[in-house]
């Protein structure tokens, strides 16, 4: 507030002015950080308009001014005025949240009171209220997995701060230095378009450590639904819900494979394609030259989606066969990163890691690289912490590097703005007894460069912030 004085010396008009005072708020602002809050009635400090410097619990109630809840800031150094529905009740401690012998959900709370009017029970939304029922919105997670998330009102904590393995086949959890349990789980049984989902659901999650979700090839993938926060300070592997579908696999390639060139018995490698996931993998190279035409291994085609709808990972590359001195020994492709969703009422926060990397293609029998799994993570509030990472990098294949005229360079994994590659092409040269193809790279699941790729699907407002 700025005041003015005015003196007449000498026939002369003089005009000067005084420093604003920091604590008078008169003029209904507070200019000074270190007396941030104006108290207009002097209810809190005994002096009415008056700033004064706060330093209190956050969310603590301090008390009413009319229908406003003075309540201490979310960091402890100012209170806010909180506009009450039902008007503010200083024997409440705050808003009045119901009447007797009602439910109500009111200012961001579910509330029941008894005969007399007291509150007996509690519960903050964090989504706020419905509009025409006393309940909490909810969050509505992907894959039609909400039945399961009201339907265990008594789930516990889940608390796997020291490490565990998990099965997403049948829902064991192994906790590193304790005895193996069953949690709350249900499994979603497989469809003709959809992988199966092995779905654990808990009140407070956490997961430190070291943290291996394992399962069967082909098998599910796992959904963990909290009612409660979930806190991932670990190094989580996601190792289930990969895909061996034939349509999304690479072509097969071949190692060891004997031919007969221009009287010269010879051996051919030529490795496989990349798996796909919501876009597709790249192909082998091929060999080519004098007496030999064999085209390259196709790349997995497409079959997931970049919102994690179905809940599957990437497919696995191709697989190879030995054919070498007679004998004929077949093998698998590199599998694909497998799949995770975890899905809060309340909030998520990062400061591990979570890795559903597709495996690599190497330079021999397996060439191709596996399709990028997928990680979905979905709250009212998703925060990421500076250390944090979060990947789903789709597997390079394999080849040689620097490329020859021989031996063809591997195909790189796709990211968010760059398809998977074809491996390189090997010539035929009647001089060199080994030909190689390059192996194709894996396709990707989701974007890398955006919050979509791990807060798909909330069908409710988000609050997305990194740290």
């Amino acid at each position: 507030m700025m005041s003015w004085r005015v003196w007449v010396v000498a026939g002369l008009l003089l005009v000067g002015c005084t420093k604003p005072n920091p604590r008078s708020c008169k003029d209904g602002s507070c200019t000074d950080p270190s007396f941030p809050f104006c108290d207009t009635d002097g209810a809190l400090a005994g002096e009415p308009q008056t700033c004064i410097t706060v330093a209190c619990t956050p969310g603590e109630f301090a008390g009413c001014r009319g229908d406003l809840a003075i309540t201490c800031n979310t960091v402890g150094g100012d209170y806010d005025l909180v506009q009450c529905e039902r008007g503010c009740d200083e024997a409440a401690g705050g808003c009045h949240l119901c009447d007797p012998n009602q439910t109500a959900c009111t200012n961001g709370k579910v509330a029941t009171c008894d005969a007399a009017g007291a509150v007996v029970s509690t519960e903050t939304c964090a989504l706020g209220c419905f509009d025409d029922q006393p309940r909490c919105r909810e969050i509505d997670p992907s894959n039609n997995l909400g039945q399961y998330l009201d339907a265990a009102t008594g789930a516990t904590d889940l608390d796997l701060g020291m490490g565990a393995y998990i099965s997403a086949d049948d829902g064991m959890v192994s906790p590193n230095g304790g005895a193996s349990f069953l949690p709350t789980s249900y499994l979603v049984n497989a469809t003709q378009t959809a992988p199966g989902i092995r779905v654990i659901v808990a009140r407070n999650v956490v997961l430190g450590g070291s943290v291996t979700i394992v399962g069967a090839e082909g098998g599910p993938a796992l959904a963990i639904l909290a009612r409660g926060d979930v806190e991932i300070a670990g190094v989580v592997r996601v190792l289930s819900g990969y895909v061996t579908d034939s349509a999304c696999l690479g072509g097969p390639g071949y190692y060891n494979e004997g031919k007969v060139v221009s009287s010269t018995y010879q051996y051919f490698t030529k490795r496989s394609g990349g798996g796909g996931n919501a876009t597709p993998g790249g192909k082998s190279g091929s060999i080519s030259g004098t007496g030999v035409i064999d085209p390259p291994a196709s790349g997995g085609s497409i079959v997931g989606t970049r919102a994690m709808v179905p809940l599957q990972g990437g497919c696995a590359a191709g697989g190879s066969h030995d054919y070498f001195d007679g004998t004929y020994t077949a093998t698998s492709g590199p599998t694909g990163g497998g799949a995770l969703q975890v899905s809060s009422r309340i909030r998520i926060v990062v400061t591990g890691s979570i890795d559903a990397d597709g495996q690599p293609g190497n330079n021999y029998a397996n060439g191709g690289g596996g399709a990028g799994g997928g990680i979905l993570l979905e709250a009212p509030r998703v925060t990421i912490g500076p250390a944090a990472t979060l990947s789903a990098a789709a597997g390079a294949g394999g080849g040689c590097a620097p490329m020859t005229a021989q031996c063809g360079v591997g195909g790189v994994g796709a990211t968010s703005d760059r398809a998977a590659g074809d491996g390189g092409t090997a010539t035929y040269l009647s001089t060199t007894a080994g030909f190689s193809a390059g192996g194709g790279g894996g396709g990707l699941a989701a974007s890398a460069s955006t919050p979509q790729r791990w807060c798909s699907k909330l069908r409710t407002r988000l609050s997305w912030s990194v740290t």
